[in-house]
C-alpha cells in the first residue's frame, strides 16, 4: 500500500512547525525579560538592566542629556560578581573572547566617538597560553560611555536607546558560552563622565572664584574638579624669573605628575609649556613634594605618579643678558582630574604675566584663561624630548641615505635576481625546469617568445605590489598578514599539486598536466608562461634578499615614478636569469632530453608543492586552519570531480563538469567559513580563556602551581624576548632603558634567518645581558595596528625585517636596521646605543 501526504496536510503540519518554533522563542524571550528600573550611575541599576544569574553578569544603561558644556552620554555599566571576568572591547586578535556593544539602528540618534571603559581594563601578559599577545579583562563593575548626538528636533525624553551586550563571563574554574545581555537605556539622571560637573562631595571645599582681571582669585574651568593659580617674581639670584603654578584638586580627585610629552595613553599626565624670549632658558618643572607612585600594570618597572593633594611647580626663567624693559611670560597647561573609578576630560588653560623689568617689580599674578589639553600637548612636542615621540623622531639609518636613484636600481636589480635562489620560490622554479626541458628542440624565437611571457608574469606582479606601496603604502611581504590572501595562495598551490599528482589537469596548454611524460611535453602556451610567472612572484614575496631590503624600503618612501622604478628593476632582476636563457637556450643543453624522468620529476614536484600548502597555512590564524584544510579537501573533491573529464571530451561535458567543480568549492568554501569557522572559533576562545584563567590560578596560588618548563626565551642563546605594546616600550623608554625591538613575521625566511643568526647568538646575548637592553618583538605574522604605527615611524615602510635601538635617555634618536645586519653592526650599534640607566628598586622588581 503506498502512503502519500497530501499538499494540504504538508501545508498544515508546516505551519504547525512554525507555530511550535515561535512559542519556544516567545517564551524564551519572556524568561529573559526584565522589568525597566529606573535610578542614579552611582546608587542603583541602571534603566533597562538585564541580569543573568548563571553568568554573575547584569547589564544596565541610560542616557544623559545635552548641555552647553558636554555632548549627550550612552552610559553602560556591566556588573560583574566576585571571582568573574571579562574581557575588553579591545582585546587584541588571537586571545580571548573580546566583549562586543551592538545598538539598534535609530534615525534618532548616533554615535558620536568610541566605547571607552571605566576603570580601564586590567592590560597582562600570558606568555604560555597567549605568547605575544596583550590580555585586557574587567573584573568588579566597568562602564563604558560614549559621546551621543541627537537628531534636530528630537527629544531625548521620547527616545530609547535598545542594544545588546555581548560577553563571555570566566572565573578560575572555565568560561561560560559568550551570552547577549540586552537593555534598554532611557533619559536618565547621571553626570557624564568626562565632561560635566562632578558632584560636590562631603567636606568638600568652595571651589575658588572665576579669575578678576588681575587673576589674583585663581581659576577654575566650569565643571572642572581642579582649580589652578599662579604667580612670577625675581629669582633670588642670577637676574632671573621663577615662575610658579599650583593645582588644586578638590577632595577624592588626584592629577597626575609633570611630563614632558603626552605619551598618548588614558590617564593624561600634567604638561607645562612656556613661551618666552628666545635667548633664554628654562628649568623643568620642579615639584614641591613627591607624588604618589604606584606599579603600572603590565609593565615591570614601570610606575604611574599623581598628586591627591595641591602641588606646586616652580620654572626657572633665566635670561643670557640683564634684561630691562616690559617682558611677556606666557604658556599653557594641560591636566586631567581622575578619582579612583573614573576620569573627568583631559582640559587646558593659558597663562600670561607681562612684567617691567626695568625696575624693582613685586610678585605679578597669572592671568589663566581656558585652553585645550590637546593644545598643551602639541606645544609640548615642539622639539626633541626625553619622552618617546613618534612624530619627532631623529632616525639614524644603517644605509647610506643619499644614495641616488640609480644606485638603488642596481641594488634593486641584484636582489630581484638573488630572489630566484630563495626557498620561497623553489617549489615553482621546477615548473620552470620543466618548462624548458619541454622547449628543448624548438625555435629559438618560440623559446625566447615564452620566456618573455614568463617574464611579463613576474613584473605584472612587481608593478601591482608598487601600486599597493604607493596608494596603500604596503610593505614587501605585507599581503602575506591577510589571512585571505594566505588561504587563496594555498588553495592555488594546492590544485597545482594535485594537478602534478594526476588527480586533474589545468586546461592551460603547458602549465601543469598529468598523465604521462608524453603530456608533459605538450606545448607550453603563454597564458601558462605567464600565470607560472605571476604564482613565482607571489610565493617569493616572504623573502627579502640581499640588496633588494635597502632598495625597496628606500623607494617606498619616494614620489610614485621613483617606486615604480625600483620595483621593475627588482622584477626586471628576478626575470633575468629567464631572458638569458630565452636568448641564449644553449646556456641549458645539461639538461636531460623529455622521457620517463620527468613523471618523477612532476610526481615530486607535487609533493614539495603541498609542502608549500603546510607552510602557507602556518600563517593563518589558529581559529581559521581547520576549516582552511576543510576548504582544500572540497578543492581535491572538485579537482577529482573535473578530472574525471578528460580535455578532449565534448564542450558540453566540460561545461557540466566545471559547473559541477564550482559548485563543489563554493559549498565547501561556504560550509567551511561559516559555520565550521564559527565551531572553531568558539572553541578557540574557549581554550584561551581557560588557559588564562589557570594561568591567573596558578598566580595567585602558587603552591598548587605546576612548575612549567623553562621558556624558550631563556635557554641557551635565545635573547630574553617580550612581547612588544606601545605602552610597554613608551613605560620603558621613559624610565632611561634601552630596548631593542625586532619587527618579525612567522612568514618572513629571512626575518627567521637573521634571528637564527645574529639575533639569538652568545656574542649578543652577553651584551644584551650585560647592558641591561630590553628585547621586545614585534610580530607582524598578522594585521598588527601598534607594530605597523611603529614600523613606519622608525622605518618609513611596513616590510620586515627591520630592527630598531631606542638608546636609553635618547627614545628619539632611534638606531634602524632596515636591511639584512651582520651581527658585527649589530653589537656596534648596541655598544652605541649604551646600557640601560636602572635603579636599584627596578632591579629588585625584575628580581621578584
Amino acid at each position: 500500500m503506498t502512503y502519500l501526504i497530501s499538499p494540504r496536510r504538508c501545508i498544515v503540519l508546516a505551519w504547525l512547525f512554525v507555530a511550535l518554533l515561535g512559542a519556544i522563542g516567545l517564551g524564551a524571550a519572556m524568561a529573559h525579560a526584565q522589568p525597566a528600573g529606573a535610578g542614579l550611575l552611582d546608587d542603583g541599576p541602571l534603566a533597562g538592566s538585564a541580569a543573568q544569574p548563571e553568568a554573575q553578569i547584569a547589564v544596565a544603561a541610560e542616557f544623559t542629556a545635552p548641555s552647553a558644556d558636554a555632548p549627550a552620554q550612552l552610559q553602560i555599566r556591566c556588573t560583574i560578581q566576585p571571582g568573574w571576568h571579562i574581557y575588553s572591547l579591545t582585546q587584541p586578535p588571537g586571545g580571548p573572547l573580546k566583549s562586543k556593544i551592538k545598538l539598534a539602528v535609530s534615525p534618532q540618534y548616533k554615535l558620536a566617538g568610541e566605547f571607552v571603559a571605566v576603570p580601564p581594563p586590567h592590560i597582562g601578559a600570558e606568555p604560555i597560553a597567549f605568547p605575544g599577545i596583550s590580555i585586557e579583562s574587567h573584573e568588579g563593575d566597568v562602564l563604558w560611555y560614549v559621546p551621543l548626538e541627537f537628531t534636530e528636533g528630537v527629544d531625548p525624553t521620547a527616545v530609547e536607546i535598545k542594544g545588546i551586550v555581548n560577553v563571555q563571563a570566566c572565573d578560575a574554574n572555565g568560561c561560560m558560552p559568550p551570552t547577549d545581555y540586552p537593555f534598554v537605556a532611557r533619559l536618565g539622571k547621571a553626570a557624564a563622565i568626562a565632561a560635566a560637573a562632578p558632584a560636590a562631595q562631603p567636606g568638600a571645599a568652595p571651589a575658588p572664584a572665576e579669575p578678576s582681571a588681575a587673576g589674583s582669585a585663581g581659576f577654575r574651568e566650569s565643571g572642572s574638579a581642579t582649580a589652578l593659580e599662579g604667580y612670577v617674581e625675581r629669582a633670588e639670584s642670577g637676574g632671573g624669573l621663577r615662575l610658579v603654578i599650583t593645582a588644586m584638586p578638590d577632595p577624592g580627585y588626584h592629577i597626575y605628575a609633570w611630563a614632558d610629552r603626552d605619551p598618548e595613553q588614558i590617564s593624561k599626565p600634567t604638561l607645562i609649556v612656556t613661551e618666552q624670549p628666545a635667548d633664554w632658558t628654562v628649568s623643568q618643572p620642579l615639584a614641591d613634594r613627591e607624588p604618589i607612585t604606584h606599579p603600572l600594570d603590565g609593565v615591570p618597572g614601570a610606575t604611574e605618579s599623581y598628586y591627591d593633594r595641591p602641588v606646586t611647580w616652580t620654572i626657572e626663567l633665566r635670561p643670557t643678558d640683564e634684561p630691562k624693559g616690559p617682558v611677556n611670560i606666557s604658556g599653557l597647561i594641560g591636566y586631567q582630574s581622575c578619582t579612583e573609578s573614573g576620569c573627568d576630560k583631559p582640559r587646558g588653560a593659558t597663562f600670561q604675566a607681562m612684567l617691567d623689568l626695568g625696575g624693582s617689580m613685586a610678585r605679578v599674578p597669572l592671568v589663566f584663561a581656558p585652553g585645550k589639553y590637546k593644545e598643551a600637548a602639541e606645544a609640548a612636542v615642539s622639539g626633541p624630548g626625553s619622552s618617546l615621540n613618534l612624530e619627532h623622531l631623529q632616525v639614524q639609518t644603517s644605509a647610506a641615505s643619499d644614495a641616488s636613484l640609480g644606485v638603488r636600481l642596481v641594488g634593486g636589480f641584484l636582489g630581484g635576481l638573488l630572489l630566484n635562489f630563495m626557498p620561497c620560490v623553489l617549489p615553482v622554479i621546477g615548473l620552470k625546469i620543466l618548462s624548458f626541458v619541454q622547449q628543448s628542440g624548438e625555435s629559438r624565437l618560440r623559446v625566447f617568445s615564452l620566456n618573455l611571457w614568463y617574464s611579463a608574469g613576474l613584473i605584472a606582479v612587481f608593478l601591482v605590489l608598487a601600486w599597493l606601496a604607493v596608494s596603500l603604502k604596503y610593505g614587501w611581504g605585507q599581503l602575506f598578514t591577510k589571512p585571505e590572501f594566505n588561504i587563496a595562495l594555498a588553495a592555488v598551490v594546492f590544485t597545482m599539486g594535485l594537478s602534478f599528482l594526476g588527480i586533474w589537469e589545468v586546461p592551460i596548454p603547458g602549465f601543469a598536466t598529468g598523465g604521462s611524460a608524453q603530456k608533459l611535453a605538450n606545448k607550453e602556451g603563454p597564458a601558462g608562461a605567464f600565470a607560472k610567472g605571476v604564482v613565482t612572484t607571489l610565493l617569493a614575496t616572504p623573502c627579502t634578499g640581499p640588496f633588494m631590503g635597502t632598495a625597496v624600503a628606500w623607494a617606498v618612501k619616494q614620489p610614485a615614478p621613483s617606486t615604480f622604478a625600483v620595483f621593475t628593476a627588482v622584477g626586471l632582476g628576478m626575470a633575468s636569469p629567464y631572458l638569458m636563457i630565452g636568448a641564449f637556450p644553449r646556456l641549458i643543453r645539461w639538461l636531460p632530453k623529455p622521457g620517463a624522468w620527468m613523471d618523477l620529476f612532476k610526481q615530486f614536484m607535487g609533493f614539495l608543492l603541498l609542502g608549500t600548502v603546510v607552510w602557507l597555512l602556518m600563517s593563518v590564524p589558529g581559529h581559521l586552519v581547520i576549516p582552511s584544510v576543510a576548504f582544500l579537501f572540497g578543492l581535491w573533491m572538485a579537482c577529482w570531480w573535473y578530472g574525471r573529464v578528460p580535455l578532449h571530451a565534448e564542450f558540453g561535458e566540460r561545461v557540466i563538469a566545471w559547473a559541477g567543480a564550482i559548485a563543489l568549492s563554493v559549498i565547501f568554501y561556504a560550509v567551511s567559513f561559516s559555520w565550521l569557522d564559527d565551531v572553531m572559533e568558539s572553541r578557540f576562545n574557549l581554550l584561551v580563556a581557560r588557559a588564562v584563567d589557570q594561568a591567573r590560578m596558578n598566580d595567585a596560588n602558587p603552591q598548587f602551581a605546576t612548575a612549567p618548563e623553562a621558556p624558550a626565551a631563556h635557554q641557551g642563546e635565545e635573547l630574553p624576548w617580550q612581547p612588544f605594546s606601545m605602552k610597554r616600550l613608551e613605560a620603558l623608554t621613559a624610565a632611561n632603558q634601552t630596548v631593542m625591538v625586532d619587527f618579525t613575521a612567522d612568514w618572513c625566511t629571512t626575518c627567521k634567518f637573521l634571528e637564527k643568526t645574529v639575533l639569538n647568538q652568545r656574542e649578543t646575548k652577553d651584551l644584551v645581558l650585560a647592558n641591561e637592553v630590553v628585547t621586545l618583538v614585534a610580530d607582524m605574522t598578522h594585521d598588527a595596528p601598534e607594530e605597523t604605527k611603529l614600523l613606519e615611524a622608525v622605518a618609513g615602510t611596513r616590510q620586515v625585517p627591520v630592527l630598531a635601538i631606542f638608546p636609553a635617555g635618547r627614545p628619539n634618536e632611534p638606531i634602524v636596521f632596515a636591511e639584512p645586519y651582520s651581527k658585527s653592526t649589530l653589537l656596534d650599534a648596541l655598544r652605541k646605543a649604551g646600557p640601560s640607566r636602572v635603579t636599584d628598586e627596578v632591579r629588585q622588581a625584575r628580581a621578584q
